[in-house]
């Protein structure tokens, strides 16, 4: 017998899952959301804050898909007011050149004029044909139904909507650069550091969609994805559920071979019961909760196949406050080559944060994120630090006093050993980025949401991740309809 139980179990506190959580919550399903090693994204390193990702959100006010969903959990009154527009959203430097971009279509045509003269009318048109078929793809995406599609039924009821919706087909079109700019570089990078999915070639239609927020503006969050989650949390809690912020699953019981009965959760021990298990963390090391001689094999050698492309690296440079010029905006892209498609330390999505006036003694922090091939992933400590060293000569020349003003370097890949109190690599903070699509996913997801048991699905950073935040949620409303298709409520059934 099941210690507790309820109809979800979310394993993992990303935010896709805990938006579904909120969903199944407001309708009356019973949630249980289970830490599963939380780490928070914005974290205190003595006296600063430091970030483990580049604390970017979009979308806000160019999807539909958040719209709908803040309108369902009740918070789109809010919604309206919590995230702040950045001005400027965003500023481009390369040797030479910055560039300030903003909310204002005449602004940003004369910064790009003067940064790049003769071309602010090519490069405005490439964002126009991007951005033209916006309506049609927000109503594409907001009924979209679950990706893959599950069985000849199935796939004949999503061909259908695909046909339905001309827009999809129709933005398939390859999104091709201008060749004659001078400047590649900023544009695809930005791309790729919205999406988890570094396929090649982009998907078209992600390129366009994510186009379409990133001329919407970037936005700030009262402590970023992290006040976003406890936004979720709170929806789930209010509604009846239960956090367990501290726990983990150790093992997932299963009934037969298909169906999950329930999860044995440590500190302390305790079975629980679910009718959905929802793993919202990394798929391949919480697939392999499941007792091997239960395994669906061919299932699970597809999982343990995946292995990432490319990572993203994070790192904190904490800094005397005077060293952040008032000029520089909170969200910066620099490309050491512009001309061409780079990655490493040459192109580095840059995070600062100067502390307010009512915290005199803390310094400011430079948060740097670059992405690299999995190849060239450190290893060892000295790997890692050859490597910051290499971001530190980049970040140079926008801040060529960083060195002078620099107090500590924190990266959040380190952690001290708790038995010989020596720094080790820490596996659980790689953010991995998969280049593969799922077949059946239309090229934005690296994992599929169903697996080969009945009622366990997978949401997370990976699951629809070429769209960025919009993927996450729209991932959660997805899930959250097939579980009204196929889990009835308890109440209505003793009824």
């Amino acid at each position: 017998m099941a210690d507790a139980s309820f109809d979800i179990v979310i394993a993992g506190t990303s935010l896709s899952g805990l938006a579904y959580g909120a969903l199944c919550a407001k309708q009356g399903y019973t949630v249980l959301v289970v830490g599963q090693d939380d780490r928070p994204s914005v974290f205190a390193s003595g006296n600063a804050t430091v970030f483990r990702a580049n604390p970017l959100l979009y979308g806000f006010n160019s999807s539909l898909v958040l719209r709908s969903f803040f309108r369902d959990i009740g918070l789109l009154a809010e919604m309206r007011n919590r995230p702040e527009l950045i001005e400027p959203s965003l500023q481009v430097v390369t040797p030479g050149v910055r560039v300030e971009l903003g909310e204002r279509a005449q602004q940003n045509r004369t910064e790009l004029e003067r940064a790049w003269p003769g071309t602010a009318d090519t490069l405005l048109r490439f964002l126009d044909s991007a951005g033209r078929e916006a309506r049609e793809m927000d109503t594409f995406l907001d009924e979209l139904p679950l990706l893959p599609a599950d069985g000849l039924w199935g796939r004949f009821k999503l061909n259908r909507y695909l046909r339905r919706h001309d827009v999809f087909f129709d933005s398939l079109e390859p999104v091709t650069f201008p060749t004659e700019l001078a400047f590649t570089s900023p544009v695809t990078s930005l791309l790729l550091y919205l999406s988890r999915l570094h396929s090649r070639p982009l998907s078209p239609f992600s390129v366009r969609r994510l186009l379409q927020h990133v001329a919407g503006g970037f936005y700030e969050f009262p402590q970023g994805v992290d006040g976003i989650k406890r936004l979720f949390t709170e929806r789930i809690l209010t509604n009846g559920g239960a956090y367990w912020p501290e726990r983990s699953i150790e093992q997932v019981v299963l009934k037969g071979r298909k169906t999950v009965e329930s999860v044995i959760v440590h500190r302390p021990r305790r079975s629980v019961g679910t009718r959905v298990l929802v793993c919202n963390t990394h798929p391949r090391p919480f697939l392999s909760l499941i007792p091997e001689e239960l395994q669906n094999a061919r299932f699970h050698g597809y999982i343990k196949s995946l292995k990432p492309a490319w990572y993203n690296y994070v790192v904190n440079f904490v800094v005397e406050r005077s060293l952040i010029p008032s000029s520089m905006g909170r969200n910066l892209l620099l490309s050491l080559y512009p001309r061409q498609e780079t990655s490493g330390p040459h192109v580095l999505w840059v995070h600062t944060h100067v502390p307010t006036d009512q915290e005199p003694e803390a310094p400011a922090t430079v948060a740097a994120c670059c992405r690299i091939e999995s190849r060239d992933l450190p290893l060892e400590k000295g790997d890692f630090d050859r490597l910051n060293e290499r971001v530190l000569l980049s970040l140079e020349w926008v801040l060529p006093f960083l060195r002078d003003k620099l107090v500590r370097t924190v990266a959040p890949y380190m952690t001290l050993d708790r038995e010989t109190g020596q720094e080790r690599l820490d596996p659980g903070e790689v953010q991995e980025v998969y280049d593969v699509p799922w077949d059946g996913c239309l090229d934005l997801s690296a994992f599929p949401c169903r697996t080969a048991y009945r009622n366990l699905m997978i949401l997370g950073e990976h699951y629809l991740g070429a769209l960025g935040l919009e993927g996450a949620i729209l991932g959660a409303r997805q899930m959250f309809g097939w579980t009204r298709e196929n889990v009835v409520l308890k109440q209505l059934l003793k009824k």
